[in-house]
């Protein structure tokens, strides 16, 4: 009896690598994504602590105005560069997932003709145990047999 083999093994291990590298680059770029949007909020919290904090002062003077001015221009920009980094790397993140769906369902097809093939096998084996099981019974009956 011959074992099973698919002739296409290495082809659906390199696709199985395939899919791992691309899961690993998706949740790469997922853990970017979810620090900028981090720093972002980080960025958001300081400025509001910092105009809530002087609210709350007894007296301002023009200086601590210009200062807080300054400090909250200075935290938009970096607010707004933030949110193009979010956005380039929602861009990449959903390339990356693409990628990542295309190279599973290339990995599942092959899967799919790999159980094809391997039903197929087990078909054709257990016809041969079937055809061994039934060319040693005749044998050991004809073998039981007087006069032969």
């Amino acid at each position: 009896m011959r074992s099973f083999r698919f002739r296409l093994d290495s082809a659906l291990r390199w696709r199985q690598s395939r899919t791992l590298q691309r899961e690993l680059e998706l949740r790469a770029l997922l853990q970017v994504r979810m620090q900028l949007i981090r720093d972002r909020d980080l960025v958001r919290q300081e400025r509001h602590a910092a105009v809530a904090e002087l609210r709350l002062a007894p007296m301002l003077t023009g200086a601590d105005l210009l200062k807080l001015r300054h400090f909250v221009d200075v935290s938009m920009t970096q607010e707004n560069r933030l949110d193009v980094r979010i956005r380039d790397a929602d861009e990449r993140c959903q390339e990356a997932k693409r990628l990542f769906q295309e190279a599973s369902r290339e990995e599942k097809m092959l899967n799919v003709l790999r159980q094809k093939a391997l039903e197929d096998w087990r078909k054709d084996y257990l016809k041969d145990v079937e055809l061994v099981a039934g060319e040693t019974f005749l044998a050991n009956w004809a073998r039981r047999q007087p006069g032969t």
